[in-house]
């Protein structure tokens, strides 16, 4: 008799496994009505338990997924809600992607090999609600010597994806680095990119060239120094 109760409790309430409900990930309000929601994550789904007045939803991405580093904020133009920034790999593909819960959607965005998230790159960049994401891709060529690197900007409060590149001229075997991303330069709204590329020359290191960079995301331009003078070398518009 005991043994049949202890059936029927089972029958009547599910057990769920910490694989089957996912792991907590973060409490925020995922869809600005004003309360805070959970957001689980499983090997492949988010499932955002919802707060007063909010109903549950899961999200299922075939393949592994990870939140990105900072990828649980406000993302979009809707300024009270938070969305969620995630990576989706599938077979020969890489994908990020962009909970939006409180419309309902997963915006996708399809990128280039190798590509990595910047350090301090979920930000607002341009001025706008919302914050961007800024990552590094290679744009690979069949001619190696003629891959290069760009830097590109997805931008989930209108859909968009940017990309900057790092070379210069026609050179495509430069190397770059992150100098940081901040408030370089106040009288323009939102976050600027800075960084530094070195240019070598066929003649020896003593000819290489060196150029100080610094990208405008609401503008979608970035400038260039020649370094360390920093003299004016000219303007690069986004591809």
């Amino acid at each position: 008799m005991r043994n049949l109760l202890i059936a029927l409790l089972l029958t009547a309430i599910p057990v769920f496994s910490a694989s089957a409900q996912g792991v907590l990930q973060a409490r925020a309000d995922v869809d600005g009505n004003g309360s805070v929601d959970s957001i689980f994550k499983g090997a492949n789904f988010i499932r955002i338990a919802g707060g007063v007045g909010t109903a549950g939803r899961t999200y299922t991405f075939p393949g592994s997924i990870a939140i990105l580093a900072g990828g649980i904020q406000n993302m979009n133009s809707h300024v009270a809600s938070i969305e969620i920034a995630l990576t989706q790999v599938a077979p020969g593909q890489q994908t990020i992607r962009v909970i939006n819960h409180r419309a309902n959607i997963a915006q996708g965005y399809a990128m280039r090999a190798g590509w990595k998230l910047l350090a301090g790159g979920i930000n607002d960049l341009d001025g706008y609600p919302g914050a961007e994401i800024a990552t590094d891709e290679i744009l690979v060529n069949p001619n190696p010597a003629w891959t290069t690197n760009r830097i590109s900007i997805v931008t989930p409060r209108d859909g968009t994806k940017t990309e900057y590149g790092t070379q210069y001229g026609t050179a495509s075997y430069q190397t770059w680095s992150l100098l940081g991303i901040g408030e370089i330069d106040p009288n323009s709204p939102g976050l600027e990119l800075d960084y530094f590329l070195r240019v070598p020359d066929f003649r020896g290191p003593a000819y290489d060239t060196y150029h100080h960079r610094r990208l405008y995301h609401r503008y979608h331009i970035t400038y260039d120094w020649n370094y360390p003078s920093y003299t004016f070398n000219g303007g690069f518009p986004s591809y």
